[in-house]
């Protein structure tokens, strides 16, 4: 039997898409063959906390170094070789980052087990905006216009942490065709370790439908307004800026629309002033339960992703179900999950590699007026191209078979 060890973050995975992974992460593998432990660090406990719940043991590890957690790997893992045994059929599965000392801590503990890498994001991709052109200029050392000494520097000391990094791990796994490419060619990173498994939803195919008029009673929201739904970290790669200059200007032409942020707020002051005139028709949900957002999505007319950069996002896919018309970018990684026979595209242009954020915000408004008056058969059509993508290229069963695959693959390795 094979003993998978998920490392996840307490705090963080109740707001990010770490936290949808994680509660996800367990119906991937077969319970015959597989036993599931999380390794929760900054957990609600004061000491060292096992226990078994529905058949996955979770080890509790209480709130320490300020909660810097990837600086106590010295520290924890010695402990915990008091509990968990080292054999080759172990795999412990990180996505935190940066982890070097980490995962050395894991190496030098559990020397016979695996170690796998999962790419949630990279540090490159916010302080470049999704941008992989200026990536590989500053690999040369080249000067970037528009961007910094300091982000250059912070930039390439991440990648170098990055690479030292996926030499430790055993295996890498990658959420997109676009970073599956980039660790090769610019982390130098050999293929036979780089294994491209996208995310998945149980839940996103079969779960049970709530009907729209149901679930806006529940949230008392007017069945003539338009929803509009952003999801996610309210943070300038999430394009969020750009959607609220957008929607103060969509306000100005448009009576019955309403636009749901459901995140965590952090500028609630800053945001206020992009839209001085439309503030009583925006919603700030701040963060909430899996059954309540599951009220906002079967509420929504239109799902949006105004992002410069993702892997392969949670949210992207819930908006593929419902409300099934997306409003999204061409950033990194959103450009594989949607293009025109399944979104409504506000592309990003860029000018001698800086982003013409203006041009961003004129192009969401257009996208998103285009969706609010597309004709019944188009909106149709949009549904079911979103409805074909989740059924073939993000299928539960053959995400899960992908994984049993790397399992296999490292565990009998020599």
């Amino acid at each position: 039997m094979k003993h998978i060890y998920l490392i996840d973050e307490h705090i963080s995975s109740k707001q990010n898409g770490v936290g949808t992974y994680v509660r996800h992460f367990a119906q991937l593998f077969d319970a015959t063959d597989s036993q599931i432990n999380i390794l929760s660090f900054n957990a609600e406990v004061k000491d060292l906390s096992i226990s078994v719940i529905n058949g996955i043991c979770r080890y509790d590890i209480p709130y320490c170094a300020q909660g810097n957690f990837l600086l106590t790997g010295k520290l924890v893992f010695p402990l915990l070789s008091l509990y968990i045994e080292d054999k080759k059929d172990n795999v412990f599965f990180v996505s935190h980052s940066p982890c070097t000392e980490f995962l050395r801590a894991i190496r030098i503990n559990f020397p016979m087990s695996k170690i796998v890498f999962i790419i949630h994001d990279q540090g490159w991709t916010t302080p470049l905006l999704g941008n992989s052109e200026c990536l590989k200029e500053l690999k040369d050392s080249k000067p970037i216009k528009g961007l910094n000494r300091y982000s250059a520097n912070f930039v390439r000391k991440y990648c170098n942490e990055e690479k030292k990094m996926y030499r430790i791990a055993d295996a890498i796994i990658c959420l997109s065709h676009s970073t599956y490419s980039l660790l090769h060619d610019f982390y130098e990173v050999p293929y036979n370790k780089i294994y491209f498994i996208p995310n998945c939803s149980p839940n996103v195919i079969n779960r049970t439908s709530i009907e729209k008029r149901k679930a806006r009673n529940i949230l008392h929201l007017d069945n003539k307004e338009k929803i509009l739904l952003f999801v996610g970290r309210t943070t300038k790669a999430k394009g969020i800026i750009e959607l609220l200059k957008a929607f103060e200007h969509l306000c100005g032409t448009h009576d019955n629309v309403r636009l749901v942020i459901v995140g965590e707020v952090h500028s609630f002051a800053a945001f206020s002033q992009l839209t001085p005139t439309c503030s009583s028709r925006i919603i700030y949900t701040g963060l909430i339960s899996s059954e309540q957002l599951a009220l906002w999505y079967a509420s929504a007319d239109i799902g949006i992703l105004p992002s410069y950069t993702e892997q392969c996002s949670y949210a992207a896919l819930e908006m593929m179900s419902s409300p099934g018309i997306v409003v999204t970018t061409n950033g990194w990684g959103l450009n594989e999950m949607f293009h025109n026979e399944n979104a409504i595209i506000a592309p990003i242009q860029r000018k001698s590699n800086e982003i013409e954020t203006k041009q961003l915000e004129e192009n969401l408004y257009s996208a998103l007026i285009k969706a609010l008056t597309l004709e019944e058969p188009d909106l149709d059509a949009l549904k079911i191209q979103c409805r074909t993508l989740l059924k073939n290229r993000y299928n539960f069963d053959n995400v899960s078979l992908k994984y049993k695959k790397l399992l296999n693959d490292i565990t009998s390795a020599i």
